[in-house]
């Protein structure tokens, strides 16, 4: 029998020594870039910006404290995981990774997984499928309301808590995310919402339902409805600023499925469209937080498959003949039905992954982990991997 060696007082200082920085060097290499991707109890945020305290989720569906974080400049090798919902996830080659690996048996050859282990980066291959963690939340958001200040007067405005429950509600605000903004002038707030004529219909049917007053403009070939409400406008920031930097706050994310599907809705309607071809459903963004977090929404949503893709595009562009600056795109694709071909798939509160791609790529610094409480685990980009 193997005899394993157990901590002891009495090992020399030469033992103690390479114990010792066998762990350091095991901590220090698993290790993701700057701009990985967390999700937090307080929405997504870059892996530099997680605090200690914060709530982070873990590869059993819940949230725990970040309980220490290393920072270290390192110029070890990295490689770049490329999945089939997992874009650009750059990591030392020690980095852990929940995966479920495919084999096959029968004479029909059939499909069956292996029980998740923890593998790393180095041993990857694609018969590993990530593990997706998905928000099982099903909560109404709290909304204290609004201070109004005008007029020399101090009251707390809550208008919008009989609308939290409301389906429309919540399709308003993925129109909101796909094709809106705010105006936040001192003298007046409001959102404003730009769509086509074919999606007027739908958005105006909704906000008369909703009993919500509101202005119509025709600008060029799309229409401006303009919703004037102070509340609203403190409302809407839950959701980020400008395009490139809008997101789905974890409260939307948190949503009862029902609520959650409506705010899709909405999304798609207004940054999305339908191939039937292929029977996918496409959102395109110019914001990599926004696909991430829209991912979630769709796996809690409808447990299916989905793809992210980048399109790298010019810098400049020419539109109704003015030059303008553009960002690069992301585009998911998704299909409400799960189909047998499917290669990704949905068990037991997680989504099975295969990965598309793994490459050398060169050393950037620095790189980070988090300790997190009791699981010792959290989310990179979506997938589920271990920390210190």
């Amino acid at each position: 029998m193997t005899q394993e060696r157990v901590f002891s007082l009495s090992w020399t200082k030469y033992e103690w020594k390479f114990v010792l920085l066998h762990q350091i060097r095991t901590i220090i290499n698993m290790c993701f870039a700057e701009g990985t991707i967390v999700l937090t109890d307080n929405g997504y945020k870059t892996i530099e910006e997680i605090s200690v305290g914060d709530n982070i989720m873990t590869h059993k569906n819940v949230f725990r404290q970040c309980v220490n974080i290393l920072k270290t400049e390192t110029h070890n090798e990295l490689l770049e995981i490329n999945a089939m919902s997992f874009y650009r996830l750059n990591c030392d080659k020690e980095q852990e990774f929940y995966i479920r690996r495919l084999f096959r048996y029968g004479h029909k050859w059939i499909r069956a997984f292996h029980e998740p282990e923890w593998v790393a980066a180095k041993d990857l291959d694609k018969n590993c499928y990530l593990g997706y963690a998905i928000n099982t939340k099903e909560e109404i958001p709290i909304w204290e309301g609004s201070i109004d200040n005008r007029w020399g007067h101090h009251r707390q405005v809550n208008a919008l808590k009989p609308f939290l429950d409301n389906g429309d509600f919540w399709y308003l605000m993925g129109r909101y995310v796909g094709d809106g903004w705010r105006r936040d002038d001192a003298s007046h707030k409001a959102i404003i919402i730009v769509c086509n004529e074919r999606d007027l219909i739908s958005l105006k049917a909704v906000l008369d339902l909703l009993n919500w007053n509101y202005t119509e403009v025709k600008e060029g070939s799309v229409k401006k409805i303009t919703i004037y409400s102070r509340e609203l406008c403190e409302f809407v920031r839950r959701f980020g600023y400008k395009a490139y930097g809008k997101f789905i706050d974890n409260g939307t994310l948190n949503l009862p499925v029902s609520l959650l599907k409506r705010f899709i809705d909405g999304l798609i309607e207004s940054d999305g469209c339908y191939n039937k071809k292929t029977n996918h459903w496409h959102l395109t963004t110019v914001s990599r937080t926004l696909a991430i977090s829209y991912c979630q929404a769709v796996a809690k949503v409808y447990h299916s498959p989905l793809k992210v893709n980048m399109c790298i595009m010019p810098q400049k562009t020419t539109i109704e003949g003015r030059i303008v600056n553009q960002r690069d795109m992301y585009i998911v694709r998704f299909k409400k039905e799960p189909a047998k071909q499917d290669k990704a798939f949905y068990e037991n509160g997680y989504i099975w992954f295969p990965i598309t791609s793994i490459s050398q790529i060169q050393a950037q610094s620095p790189l980070y982990s988090l300790e997190i409480q009791e699981d010792k685990s959290f989310t990179a980009n979506g997938a589920i991997v271990k920390g210190l």
